[in-house]
């Protein structure tokens, strides 16, 4: 990813690997009828949007010399991949989303403490609201 103080651009078809695999989880997800889907869907939703901020530093790191961009990628990178085998389970029961929580959170606040985290008012622009409302239905139908 760095050679000699220039960051190599190369990490960049790796990120839209990884977005492929993210988009075909969140479709799956959106496929399973259990309402608790809901928040497999929202950690692959919560990656995705640190792939966004991964994504921007490398693109910008030419112009900014945002050399930090590589490491702050690196220290991350254990709980990216423990997000990414939690929501590729596709098994829902009280562990794994519990585990699927405690995974994501993790994520979140290593991603905020490596600046590898979208400030909120862009994060709430990527929300989809018809999502939410068909997840909202199917837990207002689910029988308790």
């Amino acid at each position: 990813m760095k050679k000699s103080e220039k960051i190599d651009l190369d990490i960049l078809t790796s990120l839209s690997n990884l977005r492929n695999l993210l988009k075909n989880i969140k479709s799956k997800w959106l496929k399973i009828e259990n309402s608790d889907g809901f928040y497999f869907y929202e950690s692959a939703t919560s990656l995705e949007l640190v792939l966004d901020q991964i994504e921007y530093r490398f693109k910008n790191s030419q112009f900014s010399n945002d050399t930090e961009i590589v490491e702050d990628s690196l220290s991350i990178l254990p709980a990216i991949v423990s997000v990414l085998e939690a929501i590729q389970l596709y098994e829902i029961n009280e562990d794994s989303i519990n585990k699927v929580l405690r995974r994501t959170r993790v994520l979140d606040i290593q991603a905020y403490d490596t600046n590898l985290i979208e400030p909120l008012d862009i994060t709430i622009k990527h929300i989809d609201m018809n999502n939410v409302k068909r997840m909202l239905k199917a837990i207002k139908t689910q029988k308790i």
